[in-house]
């Protein structure tokens, strides 16, 4: 049995941010979407504004948005509704209000209700965006559990060579602490030889430490190349 320092927990952690991302734009673009439809669908009526009223609000870049107020009056009382997006005053419409008869206060400006329409758009980005980060992790999610298993079946059955020649290659992302990967032209017992590479590695660990190989005697393609593999029982599988 053998001891390898292999990043799994690393990659769990990476792959459970992901779904959290993936199921929260998903469920966020499907809040969104329900709760402003409900709104829309609501509003079953259509006045013109009596007049509307110019309003002002600071921004986070420093500056103001244009939200006008529409005044309107629904059987002889004046309600107002404020637009809820920045629009620009030129391009201000004519100041239609949609409302609902049963609570005239209900309400949404022309402008606003345009917007709204856009739901459908903003939903199958978010929906989109979502399902495809699900997807993903999925993905790797299975690739992990399939390679765990593999290593789990050379910590207990592996063939262990300790201390090989080896060549550094460095990763594209060199801000990652993994920043190189081993590379080793090793012979297999039955004469064949082949390039292994590892995964990508801390350079200071590798610099510090022995570079070795733990192989299935019987599946040369299931290795792993690692720093430091210990050996820590049943001698039967030490090599």
């Amino acid at each position: 049995m053998y001891k390898v320092n292999y990043r799994h927990k690393d990659i769990i952690v990476v792959c459970c941010f992901m779904l959290i991302l993936g199921i929260g734009l998903l469920v966020g673009g499907l809040i969104y979407f329900g709760s402003s439809s409900s709104k829309k669908d609501s509003l079953d009526s259509t006045i013109d504004a009596t007049y509307i009223e110019d309003h002002y609000e600071n921004n986070s870049d420093g500056g103001y948005d244009y939200k006008p107020i529409y005044h309107y009056t629904v059987n002889g009382k004046e309600y107002t509704c404020k637009s809820k997006f920045n629009i620009s005053k030129q391009n201000l419409k004519e100041g239609k209000v949609y409302y609902e008869a049963a609570d005239p206060s209900n309400c949404l400006t022309d402008e606003t209700y345009d917007r709204y329409s856009l739901n459908y758009i903003i939903l199958a980005i978010t929906s989109g965006c979502g399902i495809l980060i699900i997807v993903a992790f999925l993905i790797m999610m299975f690739k992990e559990i399939k390679k765990n298993k593999k290593i789990k079946h050379l910590i207990y059955y592996g063939r262990l060579v300790k201390g090989l020649p080896h060549a550094l290659k460095n990763n594209i992302d060199s801000d990652s602490p993994y920043s190189v990967t081993i590379i080793v032209d090793y012979t297999f017992p039955d004469g064949t030889t082949r390039r292994l590479e590892s995964e990508p590695q801390r350079f200071k660990k590798v610099k510090q430490g022995s570079i070795d190989l733990l192989y299935d005697p019987h599946d040369y393609d299931n290795y792993f190349l690692g720093i430091d593999i210990e050996y820590i029982g049943n001698q039967e599988n030490k090599q």
